[in-house]
């Protein structure tokens, strides 16, 4: 069973894959760390209906922010595969503006070799 800590290692994994800095979390004095990175991401609507091409900005242990087109359109619920590593969470919308969205993760990162997108 998946517990915090277990989430925690995996978001750390992912953060690392990602190319973040193995220092990151003393750059920013939140509850959870941000990175800066420019990664490509396919943001995955309910019952994969549509994907929407995103850039994964900076990224957390807690979540990420996105930028993509059509923020308005997204639903506040949806999957986020990091493209690169082949990584998928379910996520949620914690803030929207124009071309950009907050999202917090939901649940750990799962591989995603099936999604060939």
């Amino acid at each position: 069973m998946d517990g915090p800590g277990n989430h925690a290692q995996q978001a750390a994994n992912w953060m690392r894959a990602a190319g973040c800095p193995a220092d990151a979390d003393q750059v920013e004095r939140r509850a959870s760390a941000r990175s800066r990175i420019l990664k490509k991401g396919k943001l995955i609507l309910p019952n994969n209906i549509s994907v929407y091409d995103c850039i994964i900005r900076d990224i957390s242990q807690t979540g990420a922010r996105l930028t993509c087109e059509q923020t308005g359109l997204l639903p506040n619920e949806l999957q986020l595969m990091f493209f690169a590593i082949r990584e998928v969470r379910y996520v949620r919308v914690v803030w929207r503006r124009p071309g950009e969205l907050g999202v917090e993760f939901l649940t750990p990162a799962r591989p995603a070799p099936h999604l060939l997108l």
